[in-house]
């Protein structure tokens, strides 16, 4: 294991530093020489300028936050996970902090994760840090930056490059408090004993997010500290016996419209007599959530499938996870569920809403298209919304259903749910990237490819 000793520079060498520079104060026994973090993303190392990736560049961020620390830094997979074992075993409860740019998808995978680690480290959830209110319903939950009180514990980030800024700063904040702390993504371990920090550092490259499902990315940023099981996204079942359909998104606009879903439940049940579908009806105490689950009740009452629909608010994710056990497939507005979905291997499609995308920039098209959220594996397949034809959206959703668990291999649904030349005709200013992304959205190049 090589050890690094972290030491603020003396304010005389501060001062000749140039401008552009600003040194880490990382001083190593292979080189005796200081690392000097520079603008343009590279490390110098006396004259020699090497490459700085994110992660490092980021963790440097946080070692010169922290002040006196230990660095310990290993390639020993083995030997860190050892160090954190070591770390657990001394508490019974932990506290989690997610980011506000984790989704409630992508925090529960996360969390699905770590109730694994409770199980084998015999851990209790204290509080859940969050600005993502509506989780209060199922955990304690406190504010993202709510400053921590009482006795030292256990802390585990689920970081994110995304909100780095405000998880460095809840990171120092609990490292004031000698809280010992598990940074996910960052495969970093922060513990104090005997009145010194010790700051270590698992040094391996996380995998490419572009060949994997989020639940194999967060499994992927797990590996360091723990060993977790995790669904490959593979699905390969046929039959089909229950669907669940989610119509309420993170933005009243993303709602899909009662009609909608009562004519498609009325098309499934229609060829699939034998399919039940659960209806996730949203928070109860939402108002725009309870009306629109009236409304469509009040429409099943002269459907004589009506016992075939159930409906289910979210109530517990336990609750939600039992359901999706036993779903085939999930059609969902909210990515949320569909994260989940790809967790537990099951299809589904995800509805985009075109009106909720705005101006097809690059920025827009991976923030709120099927582009920055349907790009992993043959389980998730995009629907995009265009001039609210929701007929269209319907054919391709049974196309769909035929396709994966009846007897039909044609094909012409896949224009009906996701037509891949409409978003690179509303802009001829998309880069090559966006564009091998947009192909890849395809679902006939999902089922040729994947």
């Amino acid at each position: 294991m090589c050890q690094h000793e972290y030491r603020q520079e003396s304010p005389s060498l501060r001062r000749k530093r140039a401008p552009a520079e600003r040194t880490t104060g990382l001083d190593t026994p292979l080189f005796s020489r200081l690392f000097y973090l520079v603008q343009d993303d590279s490390i110098r190392i006396m004259d020699i300028r090497i490459e700085v990736k994110p992660r490092l560049k980021e963790i440097q961020a946080l070692l010169q936050q922290l002040g006196p620390v230990t660095y310990r830094q290993t390639a020993s997979l083995k030997d860190f996970k050892d160090i954190v074992r070591g770390v657990l075993e001394k508490y019974s409860v932990y506290d989690l902090y997610i980011p506000t740019n984790y989704g409630v998808g992508d925090g529960i995978i996360g969390i699905d994760i770590l109730q694994q680690v409770e199980q084998i480290f015999s851990l209790h959830l204290r509080y859940l840090y969050t600005h993502y209110t509506a989780l209060g319903s199922v955990f304690p939950i406190k504010s993202y930056n709510e400053t921590k009180k009482g006795v030292p514990t256990l802390t585990f980030f689920l970081y994110s490059t995304n909100d780095f800024l405000r998880t460095q700063n809840e990171i120092y904040s609990c490292a004031q408090r000698n809280d010992d702390m598990l940074i996910i993504g960052m495969n970093v371990l922060i513990t104090s004993k005997h009145g010194l920090r010790y700051f270590y550092h698992y040094d391996d490259e996380l995998y490419s997010v572009h060949h994997y499902s989020l639940s194999g990315i967060i499994s992927n940023y797990t590996q360091a500290f723990f060993d977790v099981t995790s669904v490959k996204n593979n699905a390969q079942k046929k039959a089909l016996s229950h669907i669940l359909i989610n119509p309420f998104g993170s933005v009243k606009i993303k709602t899909l419209p009662v009609r909608f879903v009562l004519t498609l439940t009325d098309s499934i049940t229609s060829q699939y007599p034998q399919v039940t579908i659960t209806i996730l009806t949203g928070f109860h105490k939402l108002k725009h959530h309870w009306f629109w689950r009236l409304k469509l009740k009040i429409l099943l009452l002269s459907r004589r499938y009506s016992g075939q629909v159930h409906f289910q608010n979210y109530s517990t994710f336990k609750t939600l996870f039992a359901i999706l056990k036993q779903t085939d497939l999930v059609i969902s507005t909210d990515t949320s569920i569909s994260h989940i979905a790809n967790y537990f291997n099951i299809r589904n499609i995800s509805i985009f809403n075109r009106n909720k995308i705005g101006a097809i920039t690059r920025t827009n098209l991976f923030s709120n298209s099927p582009l920055g959220f349907s790009l992993y594996g043959n389980n998730q397949f995009p629907a995009l919304v265009v001039h609210s034809d929701w007929k269209k959206l319907t054919r391709g959703i049974l196309g769909f259903i035929d396709y994966f668990f009846g007897n039909n291999s044609d094909t012409v649904w896949t224009k009906d749910l996701y037509d891949s030349e409409y978003i690179p005709s509303q802009s001829k200013e998309l880069d090559a990237y966006t564009l091998e992304v947009n192909k890849k959205m395809d679902p006939l190049y999902k089922i040729k490819n994947y």
